[in-house]
């Protein structure tokens, strides 16, 4: 990317500094839009994560000996299979 724009620019006969200070600004710009995306991307994982933690602690608040019932039961089934 960084290589068409200065070709580019080149091809207007700017001088070499102001090719070289726009060639800079694009690197930091896309530096920054790669920090933004990487940042929010995290965000939005970690806050998943908190969310679907939290519905996994209601469940298992909620319904444990249903899940305690299904094990046991479960269990039972390998034991007397073997």
């Amino acid at each position: 990317m960084c290589f068409s724009l200065i070709s580019s620019m080149s091809a207007t006969h700017l001088s070499y500094v102001d090719v070289l200070v726009l060639g800079i600004a694009n690197l930091v710009a896309d530096a920054i839009s790669q920090g933004v995306g990487d940042f929010l991307s995290t965000s939005t994982e970690n806050d998943l994560a908190v969310k679907e933690r939290a519905v996994t602690q209601w469940d298992v608040t909620n319904h444990r000996s249903d899940q305690q019932q299904q094990l046991l039961q479960q269990y039972q089934k390998i034991w007397h299979g073997h």
